[in-house]
């Protein structure tokens, strides 16, 4: 079952100052982009975003599962981590900078 906007007169509608307004027919398409894709559908900048319904906690706790390999080489950076390289020693000392100047 196709679901159609088939309402023309809601596309073009000016107004007494001859500016068009899409009011109605956005919202018609928001809802039925919501329908049909299962996301959340918003206007912004004349642009239509599309957002996952449910939305994952940036906070919440996660179990990352390593191989062992991974988990040998993690623990061996943190046993013995690397010099720092020269990128590494400017980005330090720009942080460290703007740390002071505030």
């Amino acid at each position: 079952m196709g679901t159609a906007i088939t309402s023309p007169e809601k596309i073009l509608r000016p107004d007494d100052k001859g500016r068009v307004g899409l009011g109605s027919f956005i919202k018609e398409l928001q809802r039925h982009l919501g329908q049909l894709s299962g996301f959340a559908v918003h206007i912004e900048n004349s642009r239509i975003v599309l957002s996952p319904r449910v939305e994952r906690d940036p906070l919440a706790p996660d179990t990352l599962v390593l191989s062992d390999a991974d988990r040998d080489a993690f623990l061996e950076a943190l046993a013995n981590p690397p010099e720092p390289n020269e990128a590494l020693k400017r980005a330090f000392k720009k942080y460290r900078d703007s740390q002071s100047a505030e």
